[in-house]
């Protein structure tokens, strides 16, 4: 993984990966005027998200990308209209990926201001229960104004899922981190 300042570098990694996984700060200030051409131009899938801010290593970003090619081909998909009442997302789901036992990992990218972020997720627990590990989160800005938060190869778009799976194994670790100051059994 490598920090990039903008999308130019992202032509260096054009013919050593099978994707390319993008996480990009708000502040850069992306917006589909400035990415689209160069999204739309990259020939291996792509996806990810803008966030206020990133982490890496142990520096905290407020402004950068941070740009990781993948060895591994992902099958990304969008699930376009996250606030619309009326989307079966089941239906989606199943129509995108119709083998979802051949996956190991996926990555969920929503709009964060999306308004049914919940049923996407219970419609992804239905469909794949526990054989796949989910891994992701939500995009956008702290403004709290709605606008173009993910990266696809269709460009930068809002109001919406991208979901990609690879076949990886993956794993969750969760610990507290706390130690015990004093033995109570005594």
């Amino acid at each position: 993984m490598k920090v990039f300042n903008g999308f130019s570098s992202i032509q260096y990694l054009k013919k050593k990966v099978e994707g390319v996984l993008i996480f990009a700060c708000d502040a850069n200030g992306f917006t589909p005027e400035s990415v689209n051409s160069i999204l739309k131009s990259i020939p291996v899938p792509i996806f990810g998200g803008v966030f206020p801010e990133l982490i890496h290593g142990l520096s905290k970003l407020t402004k950068g990308t941070i740009v990781a090619g993948l060895s591994t081909r992902p099958n990304v998909q969008i699930v376009p209209h996250l606030s619309d009442p009326s989307v079966d997302y089941d239906e989606i789901i199943s129509q995108k990926f119709p083998e979802s036992d051949q996956n190991k990992t996926m990555f969920v990218l929503v709009d964060g201001f999306s308004q049914r972020i919940s049923a996407l997720i219970d419609s992804l627990f239905n469909i794949f229960g526990l054989d796949v590990n989910c891994i992701g989160g939500g995009c956008g800005s702290l403004s709290f104004v709605q606008k173009p938060c993910l990266f696809t190869n269709k460009g930068l778009i809002a109001d919406s899922a991208v979901l990609a799976t690879v076949d990886i194994a993956s794993g969750i670790g969760v610990s507290h981190g706390w130690y015990s100051v004093s033995d109570l059994s005594k």
